[in-house]
């Protein structure tokens, strides 16, 4: 692309629209990209709603201390930080 700004500059014409090569590539990218997302995934599988590993055994009765490990670890405990 960068080749044929600077052929247009240099021949003192105007920018169009990007070479036809470039947009049949797209087009291309986007055709196969569609073909792959149709065809190419398995079958779904049912949800069995008996089946022992779909149930939570049990829960605490106090569900406030419950524990779950999340991103906010990363952010330091102390908020008293100031920024610059």
């Amino acid at each position: 692309m960068g080749a044929v700004r600077s052929l247009l500059k240099i021949t003192e014409e105007e920018f169009s629209g990007p070479p036809i090569n470039v947009v049949m590539e797209l087009l291309g990218g986007l055709v196969l990209c569609m073909w792959a997302a149709l065809t190419v995934p398995g079958k779904f599988l049912s949800i069995l709603p008996h089946s022992d590993e779909n149930r939570v055994v049990s829960l605490p009765a106090n569900l406030d201390f419950m524990i779950f490990n999340h991103r906010a670890k990363a952010f330091p405990l102390d908020m008293d930080v100031k920024l610059k």
